[in-house]
């Protein structure tokens, strides 16, 4: 078994994104609990710094469209 560490993105938004996924994985965390933005432009982005910083998913569905 292999336990993973998520942070979620409560209370840390206001960094901004690049800051905020910065200060997680210098935390330690192996991932992060985000919204999905509907935007491709910032879906993008977000998959840009995901992957810069090795940091794993955990989607934050808090509403559906369709």
């Amino acid at each position: 078994m292999e336990i993973k560490y998520f942070c979620s993105w409560w209370g840390l938004d206001h960094l901004g994104l690049e800051p905020m996924l910065d200060k997680i994985k210098s935390a330690g965390f192996d991932g992060v609990e985000i919204g999905i933005p509907f935007k491709q432009k910032e879906k993008d982005e977000l998959q840009l710094l995901l992957d810069k910083y090795s940091l794993e998913i955990i989607a934050h569905q808090y509403q559906a469209n369709g």
